[in-house]
């Protein structure tokens, strides 16, 4: 596949080589060597133009356009009649177009080879790798066998993108070639063709006699034509300016008129407008000053009506005021008394309690005696936790007692707290 590959890239690369030669063929313009000028018959054209293309180089002699060249000469030396001469040219392009057609054969057999090859390489590879199954070893022959079908699908991958690449270059040198071809055949239809005519014939010699004739006539109808076509545009551009500067006239004139007319009314209407605007405004700002008049008298006693009920309303608050403080004052000494005298009460019960923990601290510290003296006594034990069950009891009822103290001295504050804003107020 790599050599049959490398095998096309060399017949491309030789073409390329003959496409650099081709192009270097029509930098030489044989068309326009004076030597051909000076032949006279067309033998002696198609002789001359032989021995031009005889003395380039042999590499330019070789390609195309000079061995179009050469095959002209030759056809032209036994018959010098140049009228079937574009048939020829035409004939030796259908035979280019063929040969070109032709040299890309085998090009076109390798890139369709190389793919084939590819497949045939995968189809050998998938072969080789299921023929490296055994049935009894089927599990240690599984990666051998992934293996061998990994390297069978490589060669048609490379295949197909080595025929991708032939083709492609293929396509572009073809083209190419083809584009010469065109341009050779535009040679010899524009500057071969025309190079080789016959100049002595009298039917060319009678057309050319009938042309120049024509010319001179044609030339002197213009002239007289150009001649009464300004003699009618100068009568006409003076008949125009007449009518211009009278129109001028007649339109300045009305304009004037018109625009004076326009003037005297608009300053009628003006003085109109200005005299009825002024009496509008007068009585609008006499309409306005005695609105703004009444406006002012009811805003007046609406602010002495306010004023009166505001004061009301001030004294009101602050009698009221004075009362809620007055009944504030009496409620605040009515809860103090209360306060001072529970506090007493409690005061007394508070040293009642403490005389009868004291005695009942006395009556356990007695027991606790009683205990070391008594440990081996079992009813004396039970009675002795009886005791002491209600002496905690006791206790426990002393630890209420001082809760209850806290939250009386916490709502004193509090009503003290709340007695102070209304004093500030007062």
């Amino acid at each position: 596949t790599t050599s049959l590959f490398f095998l096309g890239i060399s017949i491309l690369g030789k073409k390329a080589c003959g496409i650099f030669r081709e192009r270097a063929a029509f930098s030489f313009r044989l068309l326009q060597d004076p030597r051909l000028a000076q032949s006279g018959d067309i033998q002696g054209k198609a002789e001359t133009l032989a021995a031009i293309v005889e003395s380039l180089p042999r590499r330019i002699q070789g390609s195309i356009l000079m061995r179009r060249y050469r095959d002209v000469c030759d056809y032209l030396r036994p018959r010098p009649d140049p009228t079937t001469l574009e048939e020829h040219l035409k004939y030796l392009a259908d035979i280019e177009a063929d040969k070109l057609h032709d040299s890309y054969s085998f090009v076109r057999t390798i890139s369709w080879a190389v793919p084939i090859l590819g497949f045939l390489g995968t189809v050998i590879g998938i072969t080789m790798a299921i023929t490296n199954i055994t049935p009894d070893q089927l599990e240690s022959s599984l990666p051998e066998v992934t293996a061998g079908l990994g390297v069978a699908f490589d060669t048609t991958a490379l295949s197909l993108s080595l025929s991708m690449v032939l083709v492609f270059l293929t396509f572009l040198m073809e083209r190419t070639e083809q584009s010469i071809l065109a341009d050779i055949e535009q040679v010899g239809i524009r500057q071969l063709a025309s190079l080789f005519v016959v100049d002595n014939s009298p039917l060319k010699q009678a057309e050319q006699l009938a042309a120049h004739q024509l010319l001179a006539e044609s030339e002197g109808l213009i002239s007289r034509h150009v001649g009464l076509w300004n003699d009618s545009l100068a009568g006409l551009n003076q008949r125009l300016q007449q009518t211009l500067s009278l129109q001028q006239g007649e339109l300045v004139e009305g304009v004037r008129s018109g625009i004076r007319s326009t003037l005297s009314a608009h300053d009628e209407h003006l003085r109109e407008m200005r005299e009825g605007f002024l009496q509008e405004t007068g009585m609008l700002i006499r309409e306005l000053v005695s609105e703004s008049v009444s406006h002012q008298k009811l805003i007046r006693e609406q602010q002495s009506e306010f004023s009166g009920q505001l004061g009301a309303l001030w004294q009101g608050v602050q009698q009221e005021l004075r009362q809620l403080q007055v009944v504030q004052q009496q409620e605040t000494v009515r809860l103090m008394g209360a306060i001072e005298s529970q506090m007493s009460n409690w005061q007394g019960h508070l040293e009642q309690t403490n005389s009868a923990i004291t005695s009942q601290l006395r009556v356990l510290q007695e027991q606790g005696a009683i205990l070391r003296d008594l440990a081996g006594d079992k009813q004396d034990l039970l009675k002795l936790q009886e005791s002491l069950a209600q002496n905690l009891e006791v206790l426990r009822s002393g630890n209420s007692f001082e809760e209850a103290i806290h939250s009386l001295t916490a709502a004193i504050h509090l009503i003290t707290a709340r007695n102070q804003p209304g004093r500030v107020a007062a």
